[in-house]
């Protein structure tokens, strides 16, 4: 466990403490200024003419906030009359009672905080692969791919992931009441699902990117056969995600990870100011059917 969540930085604001969470606190930045707004008919999604304003900063938050704003900002705008602009880098509030301003922005400094702590503390469980004859097809497939990155655009040696690394994730998942300061404890769920695992064995062929211009791809996959082995492991894996709810974990809204495809290639793995995309297509035809063999998976991990 971090060190610095037992001994966390805080900042004030406005004679009020608020605790940083350790794993953002370079990233956090907090400017704010009160001014009277004489002329605000420009701002498009005012729905009334107030005459203050405060202005944060969420460049830390910006991820977050596209995804959930119309979830975040509704229960401040149905018992509060106040109104939101985003710009490139800031949240506006717009009020016309200072009191209520202040109340307003306090309350989503702390939301915005909670939710970076779910971000930050979110992890995902997994099935490793662990037979040596699909890790050696997998060898195979990265050699062979090698021997292609000249008719690859975007290609990087990075984009693969280590062999030791294949496996099926289960989903996302965070504590519901957003405890970070008790380390992840998973042996509940485990225990339960352990001695079905050991009987799976899954059958991979073929890859895919599930995108619709191969040309502009981001992740790689490998395919699981759809066979009784199959079958068994999906039911195996709704029953794991209900033991997460009753353990207090929350499975991740509108989670974008592809389920039942294991990744081979991600252009997250390649170190770069801004993410690229690769080119998918001449992989897509020596490999659509290639078979990587068939493997056991290990017990569930984070």
């Amino acid at each position: 466990m971090n060190k610095e969540i037992l001994n966390p930085k805080i900042i004030e604001y406005n004679n009020r403490c608020y605790r940083v969470n350790p794993t953002n606190i370079d990233k956090f930045q907090l400017k704010s200024t009160n001014v009277d707004c004489n002329d605000l008919t420009d701002v498009d999604n005012l729905n009334e003419i107030f005459d203050k304003k405060e202005s944060l900063d969420i460049t830390s938050y910006l991820e977050l906030l596209i995804k959930d704003q119309k979830v975040f900002f509704k229960n401040f705008i149905n018992n509060y009359p106040v109104s939101f602009n985003f710009t490139k880098d800031k949240l506006e509030i717009f009020s016309n009672n200072e009191t209520t301003l202040q109340s307003v922005v306090d309350q989503i400094l702390i939301e915005l905080q909670c939710l970076m702590s779910r971000r930050e503390f979110l992890f995902f469980p997994k099935f490793f692969l662990i037979d040596f004859n699909l890790i050696s097809n997998f060898i195979i497939f990265k050699e062979r791919v090698l021997n292609l990155k000249k008719k690859i655009n975007g290609f990087s040696p990075s984009l693969f992931i280590s062999e030791q690394k294949l496996h099926q994730t289960l989903g996302g998942f965070y504590r519901k009441d957003c405890n970070i300061n008790v380390p992840i404890d998973i042996s509940k769920i485990t225990s339960q699902i352990d001695q079905e695992i050991k009987s799976i064995n899954l059958s991979f062929s073929g890859v895919t990117c599930l995108t619709d211009d191969p040309s502009q791809t981001h992740v790689l996959y490998m395919k699981i056969v759809d066979d009784d082995n199959f079958k068994r492991f999906k039911q195996l894996c709704e029953k794991s995600k209900i033991l997460f709810d009753d353990d207090n974990f929350k499975e991740q809204q509108n989670d974008i990870l592809p389920m039942f495809h294991v990744t081979l290639m991600n252009s997250l793995f390649v170190q770069s100011e801004k993410r690229q995309t690769f080119d998918a297509g001449p992989i897509l035809k020596v490999f659509r059917n290639f078979f990587f063999g068939k493997s056991n998976i290990s017990n569930l991990t984070i």
